[in-house]
This record gives structure tokens, sequence and C-alpha cells, in this order.
């Protein structure tokens, strides 16, 4: 079904298709930008939920949060490469090839 792969997908323990290794190429490629975002939605929660605090404590609440800088951040930015290790490993399980597999893996693991 449907939801069943989009969870395996977003795992990364699934044959992907070539517009899913083209995806995680491209969010891989994009991974601090992801990091901006997380950092803009944060901005932007803490001056749309709050009105009285000024600007310079909404910077020093989002550059503060430890939700953020030690879980979304490394979260957001780890993902796409743990979805281009864990193809890798399945492409390598699949085909029996080492190359260029093997060397991809590790080179996403290391990162």
């Amino acid at each position: 079904s449907l939801a069943y792969n989009t969870i395996i997908f977003i795992v990364g323990l699934y044959p992907s298709s070539f517009l899913q290794a083209f995806i995680c190429d491209y969010l891989t490629s994009s991974a601090k930008i992801l990091a901006d975002f997380a950092y803009i939605a944060c901005y932007m929660t803490y001056e749309k939920g709050i009105d009285n605090i000024p600007r310079e404590s909404v910077r020093t609440s989002c550059d503060s949060s430890l939700t953020l800088n030690r879980i979304v951040i490394p979260v957001v930015m780890c993902w796409p490469l743990w979805l281009r290790l864990c193809q890798n490993l399945v492409r390598l399980y699949n085909t029996g090839k080492q190359w260029p597999f093997l060397a991809n893996a590790f080179k996403y693991g290391l990162s």
C-alpha cells in the first residue's frame, strides 16, 4: 500500500526507484538549507505566538533552544544522509556488487 511504502521510504529500508534516489540526492545536497528552514520555523513560531517579546529575545530563544539545536537540526541534517546510506546498502544487498554501492554507503556513513 502507499502508506506502507511511504513509511518504509522515510526509514530508508526499501528498494528505491530513480525518483526516490533523485529526491534523496536533492535533500542531501540541501541539508544546510533544511536546517535554515528549521530556524525560520522557530523564529516565525516565537514571533507569531508571543507579540510582546522583543526581536532580540526571539533570536536568543531560538539560538539557545536545546530542542532545536540538539534534536531538530541534527535530525534534519542527518536524515537525507541516512536515506542514502540505506539505499546504497539495499542496492548492495540486492545486486551483490560492491562497487559503487559499498563505497557510497561508506561515504554517507561517515558523513
